[in-house]
């Protein structure tokens, strides 16, 4: 913060002599003292620090979202501290959403339901799509459930990302998406059993082909059509938990593949510390499950698509 003081004292405005004092004592403050003189500060200074204190990721809170510390509670201080830092904070602020379905609105509407009612953009998500189509920045992600967690984690989480994704414009300065696939190392069954389904999906998950293309089309379609139609009802039926929880699963890696070549965005695997970085260049789910191999044995990987205009 001292730092960004002695850049004040350069800007080219000029400072009348006692906001000279005022800026002088702010840089020699410790760390425990106390400043009541914020608005005798012209405002080009005032933005700067709006800038600094909403710059990189604050982890904005919304309703029925993770709370943390920097969230935009500052801007209930008064009406003209809201006023001036408004702007701002959609401006320099990193929005982070969390995919969790335990933060969804409507936890309960797995991608099941979405086969047999329409898919409403940001349906699961709790806050408004106004507010957030105004973020420059946003960061979308999603971790895996603890160890011993039972319940639908892949089926809820993949219609809250395509909700949540859809809701909000990709038209932005920054988007950040990173989801924690879980332990991908190849000696593990359930990696097997992943790998070979993409192998047999291998076609029809290639990332530059549209899906639509492929099955009958739901535009069109109301929710007691869709409904009567019964396929997420039928496909639930006649498939275990476990083999459906491994195919979305398999959908949100190529939903993201999609989303990343469609957008030019760059896509990229890390390590369970997120220092291991291997950016991929595929087609399909099979290829960047062949990829992560070896990236972090035993552990849990993390796929990314970042887009920085």
């Amino acid at each position: 913060m001292k730092s960004t003081l002695k850049r004040l004292v350069k800007l080219p405005i000029r400072l009348i002599p006692k906001t000279k004092k005022i800026i002088r004592r702010m840089s020699s403050a410790g760390p425990t003292e106390e400043f009541h003189k914020f608005f005798e500060l012209p405002r080009e200074l005032r933005d700067e620090v709006y800038e600094y204190y909403f710059s990189g990721n604050i982890g904005l809170s919304s309703s029925n979202q993770p709370s943390s510390r920097n969230a935009s509670a500052i801007l209930l201080a008064n009406k003209q501290l809201h006023g001036e830092a408004r702007p701002i904070i959609f401006k320099q602020a990193v929005f982070t959403i969390n995919l969790s379905p335990k933060y969804a609105r409507l936890p309960g509407r797995d991608l099941a339901y979405y086969m047999d009612h329409r898919l409403t953009p940001g349906e699961l998500f709790a806050g408004s799509k106004t507010v957030f189509s105004q973020f420059k920045h946003i960061h979308l992600t999603l971790d895996s459930p603890r160890s011993g967690t039972k319940g639908a984690h892949w089926q809820q989480a993949v219609a809250t990302l395509l909700t949540t994704v859809l809701a909000l414009p990709m038209r932005r300065k920054r988007m950040h998406i990173s989801i924690n696939l879980g332990n991908l190392n190849p000696g593990k069954n359930s990696t097997t059993q992943l790998v070979k389904l993409a192998s047999r999906a291998y076609v029809h998950h290639n990332f530059k082909e549209l899906p639509a293309a492929k099955r009958p089309s739901r535009d069109g379609l109301t929710d007691e059509q869709l409904e009567a139609r019964g396929t997420g009802r039928a496909w639930a039926e006649r498939t275990k938990p476990k083999y459906r929880e491994r195919f979305c699963r398999l959908s949100t890696m190529y939903y993201l593949g999609q989303l990343a070549h469609v957008s030019g965005a760059e896509m990229r695997l890390e390590s369970s510390d997120r220092q291991t970085k291997r950016v991929v260049t595929v087609d399909t789910v099979w290829e960047l499950l062949k990829l992560a191999e070896g990236l972090d044995d035993g552990k849990e990987v993390w796929l990314v698509v970042e887009k920085e205009d």
